[in-house]
């Protein structure tokens, strides 16, 4: 089925959504092949090369393979090692959930209002560059609350975050659990339609595999407003109907059909 016929059933919203989910499937398929055959291939063609050293004819060939071979083993094994953290992490939340309540709740209920009116408020004002700030939360049997929302204007002044760009915000872990606080919101921008919307609710790897037992927000606009969303290591919560106070754990059917609430 392509584009044009999916789009007499789905929105926007749920296209956008449905392809970065498609992406980040092929995308983690297609890396772990290249930088497997890639470390398999560099390390025959050296052995070859020490053994039987090329003809000069074509050593430009030989060495233009094994630059790329090499380009795609260091752009690949971050990504493998990234994946490979977050699995040794939910194993060890399966093996032990007592120690990481936040890792298995049910739904993030925002006790603080008044934070999250700063927070969609902030994120309604379109930035152009990524923005974060602490949280603190507390879980209650299958209820993570959400007591804390830092100001944001306070977070970089308090070097709990730093580096902001268009795509990327470093927090400063350490300082964070010294304040106190036990997880993080941060604001995606919009510098491209592939950033707005459905694209959102796939969270990256990236953003997942930050602390071991802590619980995240993201914030980032609509076509229709603001939106938030939570997420840890397994799971990702969605609003519960118009209540951005109250997010329920979702699978990829709940995500469609929220993304077909809000066209």
């Amino acid at each position: 089925m392509n584009k044009s016929q999916r789009e007499g059933k789905l929105n926007e919203n749920q296209l956008l959504y449905s392809d970065e989910r498609f992406y980040e499937r092929v995308h983690d398929i297609a890396t772990t092949a290249l930088a497997g055959g890639s470390t398999y291939g560099t390390t025959y063609f050296l052995t070859r090369f020490v053994q039987h050293p090329p003809q000069f004819w074509w050593m430009p060939l030989a060495l233009g393979a094994g630059y790329l071979a090499v380009s795609n083993i260091i752009h690949g094994i971050p990504e493998i090692m990234n994946r490979a953290e977050l699995f040794t992490k939910k194993a060890r939340i399966w093996l032990n959930p007592r120690a990481y309540p936040l890792e298995s709740v049910d739904r993030i209920e925002i006790a603080d209002k008044g934070g999250l009116a700063t927070i969609l408020e902030k994120t309604r004002g379109r930035d152009e560059i990524e923005w974060g700030t602490p949280i603190k939360v507390s879980a209650e049997e299958k209820t993570a609350m959400v007591t804390k929302i830092l100001h944001p204007m306070f977070s970089k002044a308090f070097g709990y975050t730093y580096g902001a760009t268009e795509n990327r915000i470093s927090f400063d872990n350490a300082h964070i659990t010294q304040g106190g606080f036990n997880g993080v919101v941060h604001y995606h921008p919009e510098d491209d339609p592939g950033r707005n919307g459905g694209p959102n609710f796939v969270v990256s790897k990236l953003d997942r595999v930050d602390w071991l037992g802590d619980l995240e927000l993201l914030a980032f606009n609509m076509p229709n407003g603001p939106e938030i969303i939570g997420f840890n290591r397994r799971y990702t919560y969605i609003p519960k109907g118009k209540r951005k106070s109250l997010l329920v754990r979702a699978t990829h059917a709940d995500i469609m059909k929220y993304l077909a609430e809000r066209s």
